[in-house]
């Protein structure tokens, strides 16, 4: 049985108990298994998507009770299938800035969240816009645990978004990163202990393919004999597209002519200037 106690009206003082209570009920042992819920932003392909999914598949084959929650149509799909159960929350992005776009997304998330935050035993956000939302949500008194994984910190602009990010840091419960880097950054700039988690791979979504469909793979990008250079993720700063430009420019200097091969790129940043910018080097 879960249980969940309210923390009383939001108030001076009250984020503290209803962390105090949550941090208590998540020690205590408990008799049933614990109930997760994967918070992410979208169901498009990006990174922290396809993150979500992936963490997400590998809790439920090791047979943890886990929920997916996004944003999106409340009809719609990932962009891939999935077995874990999941929850969609709408949201109207049809803001004309970025700032409107993304309080708008946290607004909608912890409009979806309220109604059902009380149903799980822990929640692991994987970006900025759901811990928002959940920390919210859990400072209104549904005393829920809320688990951030910072995987990067984005180079936002204005001074609301920055404030945003940092608070979406500050305020969980619990810091998870990746590497060694990313936990002397949140020692060191936001004052955070962290663990850490390390990416993986499922070496199963990377299989062996046979001579025929590897010729194929290369005839459909016209690769010919040139050797082949695979980038995912699209035009950006955070990518490094521009050095990634320049030394496919090098390697053109000394006589060596590969195919680089992009593939992805569905930024919720305006990265236009950028990857015009960019592609005018080449």
């Amino acid at each position: 049985m879960h249980r969940h106690r309210d923390c009383g009206p939001r108030g001076p003082g009250v984020r503290g108990d209803c962390r105090a209570i949550a941090r208590d009920r998540h020690r205590r042992p408990v008799s049933t298994p614990l109930r997760l819920a994967i918070l992410t932003y979208s169901t498009k392909p990006r990174g922290g998507v396809v993150h979500s999914l992936s963490l997400a598949e590998a809790l439920l084959e090791l047979g943890v009770d886990v929920h997916l929650v996004a944003l999106g149509p409340t009809d719609g799909e990932f962009f891939r299938r999935t077995k874990v159960p999941f929850t969609l929350i709408p949201v109207d992005d049809t803001g004309t800035t970025l700032d409107d776009k993304v309080f708008a997304s946290v607004d909608a998330m912890a409009e979806g969240l309220r109604g059902i935050a009380g149903e799980f035993d822990l929640v692991h956000s994987q970006d900025c816009i759901s811990a928002r939302a959940a920390t919210r949500v859990r400072d209104e008194g549904v005393a829920v645990p809320v688990v951030r994984t910072v995987h990067h910190v984005d180079d936002f602009t204005t001074q609301a978004l920055i404030d945003c990010q940092r608070q979406a840091i500050i305020d969980p419960d619990h810091i998870l990163v990746v590497s060694t880097v990313w936990q002397e950054i949140m020692r060191a700039e936001y004052g955070r202990t962290s663990d850490i988690v390390r990416n993986g791979v499922d070496p199963r979504r990377f299989p062996e393919i046979s001579p025929a469909q590897r010729l194929h793979l290369r005839d459909s990008v016209g690769a010919g004999d040139r050797q082949v250079l695979l980038s995912i993720g699209g035009i950006e700063p955070r990518k490094g597209s521009l050095e990634l430009f320049e030394a496919l420019g090098l390697l053109k200097s000394r006589g060596l002519d590969p195919l680089l091969v992009m593939l992805g790129g569905h930024s919720f940043q305006d990265y236009a200037a950028y990857r015009d910018a960019a592609l005018a080097r080449l």
